[in-house]
């Protein structure tokens, strides 16, 4: 696989790969989540063969200081191939070239494999987040 910036021609894709992080929402809500903030955002995917099966992004917040990656996946059956770990570790360079003092994410309580990705790339839980 190869880790590149995506282009328009890759948005449908993208489109569909965020579905497995919203499978709830329709791909029309999907693409508008994705487009309200894509010009503050810096992207990279994973490409094998032309398909996309890993997207991470990562967004400014707080004077940028602080980066939010925001979404993060890795198609089913390429999980566990290193894709997840480079997508991570190259968007965790680009944030210490752009002279981030703070990186955050969010994950699901049940996603234990993807806590022990962010463990190893120097990720802490702090807390359990609860909202309304």
């Amino acid at each position: 696989f190869i880790l590149t910036h995506p282009s328009k021609t890759d948005l449908k894709q993208i489109i569909i790969l965020l579905n497995q992080i919203w499978p709830k929402k329709k791909k029309l809500e999907v693409k508008r989540k994705f487009l309200k903030d894509i010009n503050s955002k810096i992207f990279l995917i994973a490409k094998s063969k032309n398909k996309i099966v890993g997207f991470i992004s990562l967004k400014p917040v707080f004077l940028g200081l602080i980066g939010y990656i925001k979404e993060f996946v890795v198609t089913n059956q390429y999980r566990e191939k290193g894709i997840g770990r480079k997508l991570l570790g190259n968007i965790i360079k680009v944030a210490k070239n752009q002279s981030y003092k703070l990186l955050f994410l969010t994950a699901g309580s049940h996603r234990k494999k993807a806590h022990q990705l962010y463990k190893a790339h120097g990720f802490i839980k702090i807390l359990t987040l609860f909202v309304r």
